[in-house]
């Protein structure tokens, strides 16, 4: 059995996952611009916040799993996810900036817009839509 602290504990993270994606998503765009136009110094401050947000994001989901282990859409958007940031790293590695800015604005993007309708699901079959808005 599931105790109330580890049901707020699950609720807490999807909840910080719905706020966190709401915030960052629109950020993922704006960043992308910054690698079309050639990254300069406050472009990768703000890629290196992302990367410790989508760190943050990973640690979450692992933690989520454990709760919802049957949970297979959730599992897939996990793999597709560190399969996206894996083609991230090989690009930044590469130093293709403009391949940086497609990845996110065409594969990291709609992922993460994936996680979040997940998430906010996820809020409703626990009883804690509210949270969701």
């Amino acid at each position: 059995m599931v105790n109330l602290n580890e049901d707020a504990l699950y609720g807490e993270i999807l909840t910080s996952t719905v706020e966190y994606l709401e915030r960052a998503i629109p950020m993922v765009g704006k960043l992308a611009e910054g690698f079309y136009n050639g990254p300069d110094k406050a472009v990768w401050e703000r890629f290196n916040q992302l990367l410790e947000g989508f760190q943050w994001l990973v640690n979450g989901q692992e933690h989520l799993r454990k709760r919802f282990p049957t949970d297979a859409e959730l599992q897939s958007l996990q793999v597709v996810f560190c399969g996206k940031l894996a083609e991230l790293s090989e690009a930044l590695e590469n130093s293709d900036f403009i391949f940086m800015a497609d990845l996110l604005n065409f594969e990291i993007i709609p992922v993460l817009e994936s996680v979040l309708a997940h998430a906010k699901g996820m809020l409703v079959g626990e009883g804690l839509e509210d949270r969701a808005n």
